[in-house]
Order: structure tokens, then sequence, then C-alpha cells
């Protein structure tokens, strides 16, 4: 009997819909005065291979504490999250990105993590910890904080 337009078979797949996963970000900054900001942040995540890649311009414009939200500030616990393709693998690097704008350009992350949820509610987790201040007048001297666990991920799959 043909599938009805309202109903689906679980054996057959539409190639031109991609599969969907939600993508939380949850962002830490560090608890010590002076650790906010208010400059754009941006965030790419990529796979070992580069081919997955999720990119976020404008980190707050996936906010979901709301518009009026003060995101970035002191010991806050920001969360950001969307509905996106699925990338073919978890993200092992990550680049945090501020623009350095506002009057309070300089930020201190401590901690990126990401979840990602696929349509079948499996659940993957990355935590990136970062122990360094976004700052152009501060050592490292940069806008910038990269990570890459993909050899950890290598590591762990030839064990």
């Amino acid at each position: 009997m043909p599938n009805h337009p309202c109903c689906c078979d679980s054996n057959t797949t539409t190639a031109a819909a991609a599969a969907q996963c939600l993508y939380g970000l949850v962002v830490k900054t560090a608890a010590v005065e002076g650790a906010g900001t208010d400059a754009r942040i941006s965030l790419k995540l990529s796979s070992a291979d580069g081919r997955s890649v999720l990119e976020v311009g404008d980190l707050e414009s996936w906010g979901w504490l709301g518009a009026d939200y003060d995101y970035f500030e002191p010991g806050d616990l920001d969360i950001f999250g969307r509905r996106h393709e699925c990338l073919a693998t978890m993200p092992c690097r990550m680049l945090l990105v501020s623009d350095g704008s506002s009057d309070k350009p300089d930020w201190r992350p401590n901690m990126v993590e990401i979840i990602q949820i696929t349509s079948d509610l499996s659940v993957t987790v990355r935590k990136f910890f970062l122990h360094q201040c976004l700052a152009a007048d501060r050592p490292p001297y940069q806008l910038f904080a990269y990570q890459d666990l993909c050899a950890n991920d290598a590591a762990a799959g030839a064990a």
C-alpha cells in the first residue's frame, strides 16, 4: 500500500531533506572582576577533516536568554542554541573570536560546551576548556581562542 502524504514509511528517506540536529552551546565566563565583555563574539566549530563545520557569526543571535539579556558577564553561564543541519561528526576544533568592539572589549571565557541532539534523541557533548583572556592589550595579545582536540579523538579511537 502506498504511503499517505501525511505519513511516512520509516524505511523511506528524502534525499533533499538533510537531517536536523539541535545544537546547544553553553559558554562560561570567568567569575572575576573585568572578565565580561559587550563585544560581538563569534564561534566556528569543525571536524578533524574540516568537512563538518558550524559557524555562528554572532553568538548572541542564538541566545536563549532573550534579546535584552546581557551575555558574557563575569560568572555567567550563557546558553545558546538553534536547529542546524547535523554535522557528520562531532566538532573537535573550536575558534572563539571577539571583535574587540564596545567599551568592554576584553573577555575571559572559561569553557565552551557543545551539545548535539539528533532526531532520535541521541546526545553528544564536547567541552573546550579555556583559561586565557581575549584582549589586544594583555597576554597572549589576541582576540581569539583556538583549541584542537582532534588528536584526543584519534588517540581514543586507537585505544
